[in-house]
């Protein structure tokens, strides 16, 4: 179980950098400012409310509702950057690693 919950953890970074360089490459597409200005927000916002050593604690509903809102903007950066089939892969996998993290809590 302990293996199932590393490999789960370790794709969770993974898809948090995953977010990061999508809003880095939508942001290209816009201007170089917001290709800097986009990723940063989102580290901030994650920073402050979804990492494990957030400043604001969330209840588990508001932390899911966060995280489906910072990881769909993400999914909707690479859809309006013309990457839909990322974009749904993005947030699938978002999806999948979430249900996964709860399920592993409920244990």
């Amino acid at each position: 179980m302990q293996a199932v919950k590393a490999a789960n953890l370790g794709l969770r970074f993974l898809l948090e950098l995953a977010a990061i360089a999508a809003l880095a490459y939508w942001g290209w597409g816009v201007s170089w400012v917001v290709a800097i200005a986009a990723p940063a927000v989102w580290i901030a916002l994650w920073a402050t409310f979804g990492s494990p050593k957030a400043r604001v604690a969330l209840s588990a509903g508001q932390r899911i509702a966060f995280e489906a809102v910072v990881f769909g903007a993400a999914a909707v950066a690479l859809w309006a950057a013309g990457r839909e089939a990322w974009a749904v892969v993005l947030f699938a996998a978002w999806a999948a690693n979430r249900a996964t993290i709860t399920a592993l809590a409920s244990r």
